[in-house]
């Protein structure tokens, strides 16, 4: 098959077009838009809608509180982490970079030293413990933290994740 060069240059520029389009969705991804008010303490910034400010609160003294398991791996503070409390199923879709199934409540995004959390009000029904999942997230980046630059599999991550938070 020939192409003209025009057809070249299309080839060419549709994947960088592409590709730009995803960098693009994941730079903004975990940033707050407008609304957005921020409790910190610690190291630890928690960004919220005037409805979750309460939880906000909760999830800040859990987040600060939290030594993981073993605890003698947790004397090692994370120097900053981000916690994002998303006041709709949008917006978590927004701030997670839309990564998760309908029905996922948190993600942590290590690498960003973020986690972000549905809000309790758009959750009908919470099979785990809050608390207990903000926490296993928290596993997530305080583990990066501590082996980065390494290449963790993802089987390791989620156990850790589980024995960390004490969800198993």
């Amino acid at each position: 098959m020939i192409l003209s060069k025009t057809g070249r240059v299309c080839l060419i520029l549709l994947p960088a077009l592409l590709f730009s389009f995803h960098f693009y969705r994941l730079l903004f991804a975990a940033h707050p838009g407008a609304g957005y008010s921020l409790l910190t303490g610690n190291g630890v910034s928690v960004y919220s809608t005037a409805p979750d400010n309460k939880v906000a609160r909760q999830y800040l003294d859990w987040a600060v509180s939290f030594t993981p398991r073993p605890g003698w791996l947790g004397a090692d503070r994370l120097p900053e982490l981000r916690i994002y409390i998303a006041p709709t199923l949008e917006e978590f879709d927004r701030l997670s970079g839309g990564r998760l199934p309908e029905w996922g409540v948190a993600c942590a995004l290590p690498g960003e030293k973020v986690v972000i959390v549905r809000s309790p009000r758009i959750v009908p029904l919470w099979l785990e413990d809050p608390k207990e999942i903000l926490q296993h997230e928290i596993s997530h980046v305080i583990l990066e933290h501590w082996l980065s630059p390494a290449d963790i599999p993802r089987w390791f991550h989620e156990g850790y994740a589980q024995y960390a938070s004490g969800m198993w």
